[in-house]
């Protein structure tokens, strides 16, 4: 799926079938969550059905199964997936993780989405001197309103850069992050961790 052009800066959380399809009407955010809780895998398997990728008579569905979602120990809501529809901020994970995400189509992110959280202080550091730079531009009256992203294929104001930015960082700092550090200090040990938050 390529990347939204110019998503608005948000996450968006949504069912299966709302992260699966793309509407016309739909409002295209920067960030994109899968979220959902014992009945998600029955959401799945009845839009496979309606796609007519499994008939009613089978049991389980093709291509997504997951034994924490035929769990009775599933939480009522949880992230599974997210999935990132913006340019600026896949270019920046490549520039402070030095990989090479394809910035021109979304990326999704299963859990326990690591990979975001390593690279989160990094992004946040990223984004200082991003801030640093727009704000001497302004001090200097600059008339550029467009920040350098290093990629032509990336031309954007300022304020929707900064702005992607900032709600991606907001986003992993108050709902992942907790994800990473939910089992420490524990005692309690009738706790059980799920497989996929390993």
């Amino acid at each position: 799926m390529p990347v939204v052009r110019y998503p608005l800066p948000g996450a968006r959380e949504c069912s299966w079938a709302e992260f699966k399809n793309r509407y016309p009407d739909d409002r295209l955010y920067s960030i994109e969550i899968l979220t959902g809780g014992p009945n998600l895998q029955l959401g799945v398997y009845d839009d496979s059905i309606k796609r007519g990728q499994v008939g009613p008579e089978d049991k389980a569905c093709r291509g997504f199964s997951s034994p924490m979602m035929a769990s009775d120990d599933v939480p009522p809501h949880q992230f599974y997936r997210i999935r990132i529809q913006s340019g600026v901020i896949l270019h920046l994970l490549n520039v402070v993780s030095g990989d090479s995400w394809d910035i021109t189509k979304s990326h999704s992110f299963v859990r326990p989405f690591a990979y975001l959280i390593h690279h989160q202080q990094k992004v946040k550091d990223e984004f200082k001197r991003l801030s640093s730079l727009a704000s001497s531009r302004a001090t200097s009256n600059s008339d550029e309103n467009e920040l350098e992203t290093g990629d032509p294929r990336l031309v954007m104001s300022v304020k929707d850069v900064l702005d992607d930015i900032c709600v991606y960082i907001n986003f992993v700092d108050s709902e992942l992050v907790p994800l990473y550090h939910q089992f420490e200090n524990t005692n309690d040990a009738s706790q059980t961790i799920q497989f996929d938050d390993l």
